[in-house]
């Protein structure tokens, strides 16, 4: 049993070189990965991440030591694909999902390369340093809970959701911010975006203060989806049940 509760650590070091720190620290196996440029963070597990404000190539990774020898941690350094999921042949993946749920793997890593996260199970990030790649990507299929002061794209952020996903960024700085729902999406703050789409057939809460060119928001959900601040062009198509509020906007003529 000692073997194989260290049997993903040896896989680790073989594949991505991984330094121990602790391996009987409250139950809790500690991992430290090296990779300077992860672009996308793949996730079937339950997952608390910090995206830290700091440059180093150091993947800081922690996880119960009762499912460590099930897990598997990959380091795809030729795509820069960060991954947890379960190992084949595994104990039951409820049962590793349960233990997860009370007790989730950690991770700390720098944001500057990162431009997507696909989220299929219960994920939390904390943005310490929202600056990541020009273009950046959230998908979510599972329960995902996104905070911190500002997140920095220069070009795009996106948001795919069909879960449940709950933004607290206060300040979305962008050119263009996409918003694409068919579960339930919540988010508020405000936005440098010159362009804003927001598509939902789902359950909305919006919340957003923007200064933009064109604001087009097409809904065939529910919710209320609330805008104020400034915008030149404004463009609303609803077929739902959503309460859209926009007359807090002041329009160019």
């Amino acid at each position: 049993m000692k073997n194989m509760m260290f049997g993903v650590t040896v896989i680790l070091a073989l594949l991505c070189g991984v330094t121990v720190l602790s391996a009987q620290d409250a139950n809790i196996q500690n991992l430290t990965l090296h990779h300077a440029c992860i672009e996308e963070i793949h996730s079937t597990l339950p997952t608390c991440i910090t995206i830290a404000n700091n440059s180093s190539d150091a993947i800081e990774i922690s996880l119960p030591v009762n499912v460590e020898p099930y897990i598997e941690i990959e380091v795809d350094k030729k795509d820069n694909i960060l991954s947890f999921d379960i190992k084949e042949q595994s104990m039951e993946r409820r049962n590793i999902v349960s233990l997860l749920e009370k007790n989730p793997i950690r991770v700390s890593l720098s944001s500057a390369s990162l431009t997507d996260i696909l989220n299929t199970s219960d994920m939390s990030i904390t943005f310490e340093d929202g600056t990541v790649s020009k273009w950046f990507q959230v998908i979510n299929t599972g329960t995902l809970f996104i905070n911190g002061e500002a997140l920095n794209a220069k070009d795009k952020i996106e948001y795919r959701n069909t879960g449940t996903f709950t933004s607290q960024i206060k300040h979305y700085n962008t050119d263009m911010l996409f918003l694409v729902n068919t579960g339930f999406l919540y988010t508020n703050g405000t936005t440098t975006a010159k362009y804003i789409e927001q598509a939902s057939t789902g359950i909305e809460n919006t919340d957003l203060e923007v200064a933009c060119l064109k604001l087009s928001i097409h809904s065939t959900g529910s919710g209320v989806i609330k805008y104020k601040g400034s915008a030149d062009e404004v463009e609303v198509l609803s077929t739902g049940k959503a309460k859209i509020r926009t007359s807090q906007l002041n329009r160019e003529e």
